[in-house]
């Protein structure tokens, strides 16, 4: 039987503690409000300065609302950008008309969303803005593009239709956007702040 030998363990080198960064302005406060559209009353989110500083507004996905941007909206006020999140005409604290007392599909259409982000960066938030939009937000969001591309800077959209799948509202002439020429006013702002702002930044501490 062979002999056993020891086999020495090589001592671990120590890891240097890795230091985050941490930026040195404070969280900003978000403010709430109402804005009065079409006779319906509109909640939305506002975090930033109101003098300087890119204008985003958040638009939130099916069964959610402004809220749902809540870990995003100081951390993003905080590194410079004026931010507003809204309810959608239907969710959330927005109004929530009856649809059964207006013409069918009438209402609640990406065309009627899409009128009310144009009309919100321009009565509310008062210069062209990048929209930052989840699920039925995105689609809201390339009708604003499109009517709007004047108001409406870029449009980034986060687990909405591809833009392939997407046909455009009936003035369009039904076209496939990736063959039009609608596609190219929709560029998606670059930089790393833009690319890491959902999941990476670190939970604000506003509940």
């Amino acid at each position: 039987m062979p002999a056993s030998r020891s086999v020495g363990l090589r001592a671990m080198q120590p890891v240097a503690a890795v230091t985050p960064v941490v930026s040195s302005r404070p969280y900003p406060s978000v403010a709430e409000s109402y804005w009065k559209w079409r006779d319906y009353d509109i909640r939305y989110q506002f975090s930033g300065s109101s003098n300087d500083g890119e204008a985003l507004v958040l638009v939130h996905g099916f069964g959610a609302n402004a809220d749902h941007w809540r870990k995003n909206t100081a951390q993003l006020a905080r590194k410079g950008y004026r931010v507003y999140a809204i309810d959608l005409l239907g969710y959330g604290y927005s109004s929530k008309p009856d649809p059964r007392k207006q013409e069918m599909n009438s209402i609640y259409n990406f065309s009627t969303w899409g009128e009310q982000l144009v009309d919100f960066v321009e009565e509310v938030v008062g210069q062209p803005s990048f929209m930052i939009c989840n699920s039925v937000g995105g689609l809201s969001g390339m009708e604003a593009c499109i009517s709007r591309p004047d108001l409406v800077r870029g449009v980034q959209s986060i687990f909405s239709i591809h833009w392939s799948q997407y046909t455009g509202p009936p003035w369009t002439g039904g076209r496939n956007l990736s063959s039009s020429g609608w596609i190219h006013q929709m560029a998606v702002p670059s930089g790393d702040q833009m690319q890491s702002t959902f999941g990476a930044f670190p939970v604000s501490p506003r509940k």
